[in-house]
């Protein structure tokens, strides 16, 4: 017989005032509780520590928070889903702060002497191209890309954006096509 796998919870601490003294508004603190077993969850297998993982949620809280207060004070409407943004705002900073360790990690474990300035410089134009590309995206698709590229399920990522997986689906097919026009050279007039 096999041993019953227990379903354990984490406790974590949420603060109310991020690392930096930014306030957390108390709605955009409730919800942040609401969702925060799922996003630390997922945070903490892309990033690996869940101390960081909690202090990037209060940053994204703080942050939400304050453009809240900016939308309200300039008229402007409000944000529909907060639960959905605000993992959305999360995710976004995880993978921020995981892209720069990977950087970090790889310049300390590269032997520069090996390398020759070209394949350094291909890597970074690389680098910029992805970038300018996922720009030229409006946001709903590049989260949807985002999202593809940290593994998450089609459901998941339908969640995110708040639209059907058959949805997200058919937009990355349209978004990756379009990339592929661009990045793929035009044949030559004969």
């Amino acid at each position: 017989m096999r041993p019953r796998r227990e379903n354990k919870r984490r406790a974590f601490f949420l603060n109310t005032v991020d690392r930096q003294g930014r306030e957390i508004d108390a709605d955009v603190y409730s919800v942040c509780r609401e969702i925060a077993g799922r996003a630390l969850s997922r945070a903490e297998k892309i990033l690996g520590d869940p101390a960081l993982s909690v202090t990037l949620l209060e940053e994204t809280a703080a942050t939400v928070s304050r453009t809240l207060r900016e939308k309200a004070e300039a008229g402007q409407p409000l944000v529909r889903n907060l639960p959905n943004y605000l993992f959305v705002a999360f995710m976004r900073r995880v993978r921020q702060v995981k892209g720069r360790q990977v950087l970090i990690e790889d310049s300390r474990d590269t032997d520069w002497e090996a390398h020759s300035p070209l394949t350094d410089i291909a890597d970074a134009e690389r680098r910029i191209l992805v970038d300018e590309l996922l720009a030229d995206c409006d946001e709903t698709t590049r989260d949807i890309i985002l999202g593809w590229m940290d593994g998450l399920s089609w459901q998941e990522i339908a969640s995110n954006i708040g639209a059907t997986s058959n949805a997200a689906k058919l937009r990355f097919r349209r978004a990756i096509k379009r990339i592929q026009s661009i990045i793929q050279p035009r044949s030559r007039l004969k």
